[in-house]
């Protein structure tokens, strides 16, 4: 009997451990920009979830996450990469979340049109 209750507390265990290994973190502007790259990603869904970006100007988005991972605007080599074609884009932040050896980053997209944003996204950055 004590075996028994010994392994439940064990797998107990183990599943608190992992639970909190992928749990999500509320956001905030110093832990965010004080986070690496490949760890923002703790920090999305609270940022989704409770921080409406779009109407934001680049200098608020700025304020809010700190410079961008990379920064494209319309015309510029790369542009077209994140772009998705779509008239309404002329400039594009892009920030790191998460770094998988298989597909490549997960990055967050902020999409902008006349310096304010229109659509944010989640996606993978192409190699």
């Amino acid at each position: 009997m004590k075996k028994i209750v010994l392994i439940m507390l064990c797998v107990l265990l183990c599943f608190s451990v992992c639970g909190c290994a992928f749990s999500y973190r509320k956001f905030s502007t110093e832990k965010w920009i004080q986070t690496e790259n490949s760890q923002k990603y703790h920090y999305i869904k609270d940022l989704k979830e409770n921080y409406n970006l779009i109407g934001m100007t680049s200098q608020e988005v700025r304020e809010l996450l700190g410079e961008p991972y990379d920064e494209k605007v319309k015309g510029q080599v790369g542009f077209e990469e994140y772009s998705t074609h779509d008239d309404r884009t002329d400039m594009i932040f892009y920030y790191r979340l998460r770094d998988n050896i298989l597909s490549g980053w997960e990055i967050y997209l902020i999409r902008f049109k006349n310096n304010v944003v229109f659509e944010t996204e989640t996606g993978v950055e192409d190699w």
